[in-house]
């Protein structure tokens, strides 16, 4: 296990220590992957659902803190075809750092092989599976933008 990914959990366990216990369900985000440069990528488990002959889901990166900017969280609702290994957004939503949104597309993209070894490769075989690695759940009960403010002071003390 790589120096950067130790640290990614031992952060992500302490945040989740030092949370509340859950009350209103279970941790529902899976993470995926995270950097200080490119934020935290998480998958809202409680989002996956069979849409037709595909798989869809949330997906959220957590940007980290660079001012100024206007950006801090991206979500898209993805859509698997777990056959063909691919996947393409249906929509998404850009949220400045008050949880406001700032961009919306319902734009549907068009399809992309998912790329081996990488965060979209993992959110591909855990949401085809309908399982997701329970060390790697968080969230205790937040909604993403109480997570994701929780989490973006975290993300600059990963090692690059």
């Amino acid at each position: 296990m790589s120096n950067r990914m130790r640290n990614v959990l031992a952060c992500l366990s302490l945040s989740a220590a030092l949370a509340p216990p859950c009350l209103a369900r279970a941790e529902p985000y899976a993470v995926l992957g995270a950097s200080p440069v490119e934020g935290l990528s998480v998958v809202d488990v409680a989002t996956v659902r069979r849409s037709g002959p595909y798989w869809r889901a949330w997906a959220y990166v957590v940007l980290p803190e660079h001012k100024p900017q206007r950006v801090y969280l991206e979500a898209s609702e993805l859509e698997f075809d777990c056959a063909r290994k691919r996947n393409r957004m249906v929509s998404g939503v850009r949220y400045d750092d008050k949880a406001k949104p700032l961009v919306t597309s319902k734009k549907v993209e068009a399809w992309t092989p998912v790329a081996a070894n990488t965060p979209a490769a993992g959110m591909q075989r855990q949401v085809c599976q309908g399982a997701f690695d329970p060390t790697r759940l968080r969230g205790q009960g937040k909604t993403i933008h109480q997570y994701a403010a929780e989490m973006r002071p975290l993300l600059p003390r990963l090692d690059r």
